[in-house]
C-alpha cells in the first residue's frame, strides 16, 4: 500500500522554477562535488552524507531564492519609481515629448 507523503512543518520541496535559472544551475554544479567531498570526509554512512548534502542544497536554495526574491522587488520598486516621476513631469508640462526620452 502506498502512503501519502505530507507536507509537514519538517518538509521542503525544491522550487523547481529554480532549474531554470543559469546562475542558480551554474552554483549547483559546482557546488554539489564539494558538498559531496565534505560530506565524505566527516560522515562515515552513506545515509547521514546523504541527508547533509540535501540540507546544503536546501539551504543555498533558500539563500538565492531569497537574493533573488529581493532582486526582483528591488527593480520593481525601481521601475515604479521611474514611472512615478515620468508621470508628475508629463503632469507638468504635457506637452514636452522630450521629458519623456
Amino acid at each position: 500500500m502506498i502512503e501519502k507523503h505530507l507536507k509537514g512543518p519538517g518538509s521542503w520541496k525544491l522550487n523547481v522554477s529554480l532549474l531554470m535559472n543559469e546562475d542558480y544551475v551554474n552554483a549547483m554544479e559546482s557546488n554539489i562535488p564539494i558538498w559531496k567531498e565534505v560530506s565524505q570526509e566527516h560522515f562515515d554512512g552513506s545515509k547521514m552524507s546523504w541527508e547533509w548534502i540535501k540540507f546544503k542544497i536546501r539551504e543555498f536554495s533558500l539563500d538565492f531564492l531569497k537574493k533573488l526574491t529581493r532582486k526582483k522587488r528591488e527593480k520593481e520598486l525601481a521601475l515604479l519609481k521611474e514611472y512615478e516621476t515620468l508621470g508628475a513631469v508629463h503632469e507638468l508640462n504635457p506637452s514636452d515629448e522630450s521629458s519623456t526620452n
